[in-house]
């Protein structure tokens, strides 16, 4: 150990989280004063990324709210110690936007889905990056003092979202990530995606119901087979839901094919009879619990025809229908899984329609 006067008498950091109140901007006066003059030795001299003006990142992703964190000190002319749980970048006061916009990005689920793609340790098995992947996450351009406008995590992904112009998909592959897959891997069994899977209440109440995570899966669905094959095609789904209090280990959506009806996503009832046992038996079709502890989940998609009532409910008609089977978990009915699902279905869909069958 060696003295280092000067750093006695500076605010510090020294917690392993910063200030359950504080959201972008920290104010030194709400820490403590250090008291130890006391460095390793093999510690730099250099103390200048403690000046003003002055950007700090935690160096470990937290499970709440399930992303990284940063801030900027503030006022523009305080300073900050900080311990090795974080890392800092000074800039000069005419750089100040840059340290804004860094900020914002590092508390957005941008940079949760940037590292989990690009950062292998906290891909793998530790929630911390290295500085060097920390630092190499992309910024975006915003307005000089956009800090202090902006009040929730929602308000700030919208601004990164449009600030780096992300479409909706790429919007929901990264919100998905910090809602199922994060939980799911660096969680346990309670995690957000294996939790089951919310009832409309459609079938008692005779309405469509909230929106729950089927209804954002057919949603999507249709968006993409729409977006490839004409934003006019008639396609619609139907979500297949329990009329009484027994619950069912998975979830039965068709997919109507040429089918109009007055609304895209409608939920039926599936009755007590001979399908319920069907679905049981599907089920354990579905789910193969081997040895030492390992169990495997799939699902069942099926291309049939269904006679099915027009718009006006006067004529039947057949109609070409995709209909999935999966576990009641909603990490399998998430919006992202929507997308991909719909280009797996587009995909065989074209091969049909050449007269080649499927890989």
């Amino acid at each position: 150990k060696v003295e280092r006067r000067s750093i006695v008498g500076k605010h510090m950091l020294e917690s392993e989280d910063f200030p359950d109140d504080v959201f972008l901007l920290l104010s030194p006066s709400a820490l403590d004063l250090n008291t130890d003059p006391r460095v390793h030795e093999r510690d730099s001299t250099d103390f200048s990324v403690f000046e003003p003006r002055q950007l700090i990142i935690k160096m470990t992703w937290r499970t709440v709210p399930g992303r990284f964190r940063a801030v900027v000190v503030d006022p523009p002319s305080g300073s900050v110690l900080f311990s090795q749980n974080y890392v800092g970048v000074r800039a000069d006061e005419n750089d100040r936007n840059i340290l804004d916009a860094a900020c914002l990005c590092y508390n957005s689920s941008f940079a949760v889905y940037y590292l989990f793609l690009r950062a292998g340790r906290f891909a793998s098995y530790r929630p911390s990056p290295t500085v060097a992947e920390l630092l190499a996450v992309p910024i975006p351009d915003v307005e000089r003092d956009l800090l202090h406008h902006v009040e929730t995590l929602e308000d700030l992904d919208r601004y990164v979202y449009e600030s780096f112009d992300f479409k909706p998909a790429e919007r929901i592959l990264m919100e998905d990530v910090l809602r199922y897959t994060l939980p799911d891997f660096k969680g346990d069994a309670d995690s957000s995606g294996r939790s089951p899977t919310r009832r409309s209440g459609a079938v008692e109440s005779g309405t469509r119901g909230d929106e729950t995570e089927l209804h954002g899966w057919c949603a999507w669905f249709i968006r993409v087979l729409r977006a490839g094959f004409g934003r006019t095609k008639p396609i619609c789904a139907t979500i297949f839901e329990e009329d009484g209090d027994e619950r069912l280990p998975v979830r039965l959506v068709a997919i109507h094919l040429g089918l109009t009806r007055a609304t895209d996503v409608v939920v039926e009832p599936i009755g007590r009879g001979d399908l319920v046992g069907r679905l049981q038996r599907t089920y354990s079709l579905l789910v193969d619990d081997a040895e030492e502890g390992v169990s495997f989940r799939r699902v069942a998609r099926v291309f049939d025809v269904w006679d099915i009532e027009d718009i006006e409910g006067i004529n039947r008609r057949r109609v070409p229908t995709v209909v999935f089977v999966k576990p009641d978990q909603a990490r399998y009915w998430s919006r992202s899984t929507a997308l991909r699902d719909a280009d797996e279905v587009s995909g065989e869909i074209v091969q049909r329609m050449l007269g080649t069958e499927p890989a």
